[in-house]
């Protein structure tokens, strides 16, 4: 039997994997804050319920669209753990 070596990933190769992920991110924000809020479209998830709570409660900050999306992921990061 061979035993597997573990590999360490090379500093460049998880500098673009982290570019990667903070520019998709960035595409993720964009698209939500010039096209999905504007036209009033609904996503699906997370994202989709703070929309919908933002159109209902314009006026009301505690519900505004950062702040319930962003507090309301915490739960689904912990119970995934």
């Amino acid at each position: 039997m061979e035993q597997k070596q573990h590999r360490k990933e090379s500093v460049i190769h998880l500098m673009y994997r982290l570019v990667m992920i903070i520019f998709g991110a960035a595409c993720a924000a964009v698209a939500i804050e010039l096209f999905l809020m504007p036209n009033k479209i609904i996503d699906g998830g997370i994202i989709g319920i703070s929309l919908i709570l933002d159109y209902l409660t314009p006026n009301i900050w505690v519900v505004k669209f950062l702040y319930f999306s962003r507090y309301s992921q915490y739960p689904i990061y912990v119970f995934g753990l």
